[in-house]
């Protein structure tokens, strides 16, 4: 293999590469490697081969959190027994309980990270270590939160009222959301 400079276009089939002079007549001899960006081509004599591309990998220190558990407890209407002799207008606009919409999504999981391919020359002699691929484990299942509608209270408008008995008061619960967090490699 040897280096043959650094291309202005991707090399793609049997295209010439261009930027890097003598290729305008010569063309490409089998071995021969060039650079675009962040990725390495080789001429096999026949097409250009992507040999290497440096943005393939994810470091393990490119961390993220991510909402790994989410629990949601409703909450509950109040609750009044009245027994009344005598009503003469009473208004009661219902409450809604509260709603959570969630999304279960699944995040890669890299348990070893890639290494980058190298190139040293020495005595004009170009030698190009190949990196290692991004490994990944099981996908990590988290839940994300779509949405959450907190709950609105019943209203009771009277007048005019007689009340024998009121009995059985429950003010109710409110709605509870918790959650916890992981840390995962961003690739």
């Amino acid at each position: 293999m040897h280096f043959r400079g650094i291309a202005t276009s991707e090399p793609t089939g049997s295209t010439t590469p261009t930027g890097i002079p003598d290729y305008e007549t010569s063309g490409p001899e089998a071995g021969d490697v060039v650079l675009h960006g962040d990725k390495e081509f080789v001429w096999t004599g026949s097409a250009w081969e992507l040999l290497g591309d440096e943005g393939s990998y994810a470091l393990k220190t490119s961390t993220g959190t991510v909402i790994s558990t989410v629990s949601f407890t409703a909450n509950t209407l109040p609750q009044l027994s009245i027994t009344s002799t005598t009503v003469s207008s009473v208004s009661v606009t219902p409450g809604s309980a509260a709603s959570l919409s969630t999304t279960s999504i699944s995040i890669p999981n890299v348990t070893q990270a890639g290494t980058p391919t190298t190139a040293t020359v020495t005595a004009g002699i170009l030698v190009i270590t190949s990196g290692t691929a991004t490994v990944l484990g099981t996908a990590i299942s988290v839940t994300a939160v779509n949405s959450f509608t907190a709950n609105t209270p019943t209203v009771v408008n009277a007048t005019d009222v007689s009340v024998g008995s009121a009995s059985g008061w429950n003010a109710g619960a409110v709605a509870s959301f918790n959650s916890s967090t992981t840390s995962v490699v961003v690739p």
